[in-house]
């Protein structure tokens, strides 16, 4: 995984981890860590996607697992700031193989946080 998406990751898990001890979700500690593995399988995916139509079915896949686990914590796993930063590292692990523009929020179509 490129430092970009370390970075990303990690601020991401960081802000998820401060909501959740601010007491303003029902979050827990497994919802976060199953937030991380979900987007750590889909960096590797990507790496090894072979074309643009396998990397959007990644991310497709992957957006719909997020739905499933932000809608199993109670809808509050994904605020607006984690929001942000899951659009980003999955764009950006499209752009680093080429398959989307920066600009491009190819999980739009499958999002529901």
């Amino acid at each position: 995984m490129s430092p970009e998406l370390q970075r990303t990751l990690a601020r991401l898990t960081i802000g998820m981890i401060e909501y959740m001890n601010d007491g303003d979700s029902g979050d827990t500690e497994d919802d976060v860590d199953r937030c991380r593995s979900i987007l750590v399988t889909h960096a590797g995916t990507i790496e090894k996607a072979a074309d643009q139509t396998s990397a959007l079915a990644a991310v497709e896949a992957t957006v719909l697992s997020l739905n499933h686990l932000n809608e199993q914590a109670g809808g509050s796993l994904i605020e607006t700031d984690q929001r942000e930063d899951i659009c980003e590292f999955i764009i950006t692990a499209g752009v680093q193989r080429g398959f989307n523009a920066p600009g491009d929020d190819i999980t739009e179509p499958w999002r529901e946080w």
